[in-house]
């Protein structure tokens, strides 16, 4: 059988302790040694004579360097003024007028509509109870036979279910 471990608690002293000898006894990497760049009396290249060195330019800060450069405006181009609007006195006598001309239009709108809606006209029925002699019923099986009605719908009103028929003539 295997032992078993327990774990021991400790104080935050002690772990304040051990946290900071454990962040100094850990090896750190060495950064890589960089290579030499001197170079050997046995190069290739001949050397320049001692001139005056060039200076380089002037390097622009980029995306990657984490400084961006403000982004420049191009300039506004300019344009023919809008001409001013006229302005018109107007009268007390004009103003009702037009007033009274747009409530005409708008009467006049409103009465439209309701005079055009697609409405089905009003259709009339025969009613006849379920409960109804049989000779009402031959008299309605007549009207169908010659065209003048035709059944539509059922409907229950209470304990009572009615045939309606629809007047066609």
């Amino acid at each position: 059988m295997a032992k078993r471990v327990t774990k021991t608690t400790t104080s935050a002293k002690q772990t304040a302790a051990t946290r900071r000898t454990k962040k100094t006894s850990t090896p750190t990497k060495k950064a890589p040694a960089k290579k030499s760049t001197a170079t050997s009396g046995k190069t290739a290249t001949p050397k320049k004579s001692a001139t005056a060195p060039k200076k380089a330019p002037a390097k622009k800060p980029t995306a990657t360097s984490g400084k961006t450069t403000p982004a420049k405006k191009a300039p506004a181009k300019r344009t023919a003024k809008a001409p001013a609007k006229k302005t018109t006195k107007t009268t007390l006598a004009a103003v009702a007028r037009v007033k009274a001309e747009n409530e005409a239009k708008k009467a006049a709108l409103a009465a439209k509509k309701q005079g055009t809606r697609n409405r089905a006209p009003k259709r009339e029925y025969y009613t006849i109870a379920e409960n109804a002699p049989q000779s009402k019923f031959n008299e309605m099986g007549e009207k169908v036979r010659l065209g003048e009605a035709k059944w539509a719908y059922y409907a229950i009103d209470g304990d009572i279910g009615y045939h309606h028929y629809e007047k066609l003539k």
